[in-house]
């Protein structure tokens, strides 16, 4: 094995036999989370190691291996943890017949806390920097972050009626936008610069803009009225 890199499932152990049993099979699972979080935004994809990730949780490599089966399904579940909000945030409403703005402006204020915060700023820097050695990263970030937030959306409109009439490619083009106009300006700028970029951007205020402008341009008239 190349002590180099993570192993991919054909360099892992095939026997574990002798591993001491966990006690707490969750605690175990939520600490190699955690500290392969770390690694992976301390060290990056390509240089994080198991002896490293070894060192931190204690335990062996075939120990890891039971709980993640190989270094894509382990940076698969590192993306989750870091944006495991996402998926709530898209669900944690009021009751769909409450008043469309105001929940939009809700959406997008947890949206950009979430997209802006520090870990997931060093997450994207990662990945930026590492996907054209390592593809498959690239990959699983976005199915895990963009792509959950875009569907997220998605289902949002559908629940709160939040287009009456129109197609489910017409959902698909707003949510688009409204993830794209919420959140594409502050993105770049954490990206590029230091900061807290959360505080400087003021989320309130682009997200109360966001959902004016997509109430006017998306909502029939029925909504327009009732905004």
């Amino acid at each position: 094995m190349n002590n180099s890199t993570l192993q991919t499932p054909s360099e892992k152990p095939s026997n574990v036999a002798g591993e001491p049993v966990l006690h707490d099979a969750r605690s175990r699972h939520r600490l190699i989370l955690q500290e392969a979080t770390r690694l992976f935004l301390e060290e990056g994809y390509g240089s994080a190691t198991t002896n490293t990730l070894v060192a931190r949780v204690g335990g062996s490599k075939s120990t890891i291996y039971s709980y993640f089966e190989s270094k894509e399904k382990l940076f698969g579940a590192v993306v989750d943890h870091v944006l495991t909000q996402l998926k709530t945030a898209t669900e944690d409403f009021d009751r769909p017949d409450g008043d469309l703005k105001d929940c939009l402006v809700d959406l997008g204020v947890k949206l950009q806390t979430i997209v802006l915060s520090a870990d997931h700023i060093a997450l994207a820097r990662m990945v930026i920097g590492e996907a054209h050695r390592f593809p498959e990263i690239g990959a699983i970030y976005h199915e895990h972050g963009p792509a959950l937030a875009q569907e997220g959306v998605v289902d949002f409109l559908l629940a709160h009626d939040a287009m009456p009439g129109a197609s489910i490619e017409d959902v698909r083009d707003a949510a688009e936008w409204f993830t794209g106009r919420l959140i594409h300006r502050a993105f770049i700028h954490a990206l590029c610069g230091p900061g807290d970029y959360a505080d400087l951007l003021e989320p309130t205020k682009i997200a109360q803009d966001t959902a004016r402008t997509f109430v006017q341009r998306f909502s029939g008239p029925a909504r327009e009225s009732a905004a």
